[in-house]
């Protein structure tokens, strides 16, 4: 099963990935070793979040785990946390039904 991409998943990657940046710049300005932590803990969230979304996505996309990542053996990512996304993501995009494009490949090559 694979799926079209999306504008709208495209945009939700790209707000992510600087909801992270800034986070990330965030923790290494402020000097309050609290406030520190609370940018880490949140860092450290959304890198997650964002790591098996892109493993949900990049399936959904038609490849498979090995062309994604290689984890090491102590940081394997979490199944229930990438099926979660696959159902957010199939919800939100049209799947890609790859024999009516096929057909329509064959019919314009004639």
């Amino acid at each position: 099963m694979r799926i079209k991409r999306s504008l709208q998943i495209k945009e939700y990657i790209k707000k992510t990935t600087d909801d992270i940046r800034k986070c990330r710049n965030n923790m290494k300005i402020t000097k309050d070793v609290y406030e520190q932590s609370k940018f880490a803990g949140n860092l450290y969230t959304m890198k997650r979040q964002q790591r098996h979304f892109h493993i949900a996505y990049s399936e959904l996309l038609g490849h498979i785990r090995e062309q994604i990542e290689h984890p090491r053996k102590d940081n394997m990512p979490n199944e229930e946390l990438v099926n979660t996304f696959k159902s957010k993501i199939l919800s939100m995009t049209e799947l890609y039904d790859e024999t009516v494009e096929q057909h329509e490949t064959i019919l314009i090559k004639q």
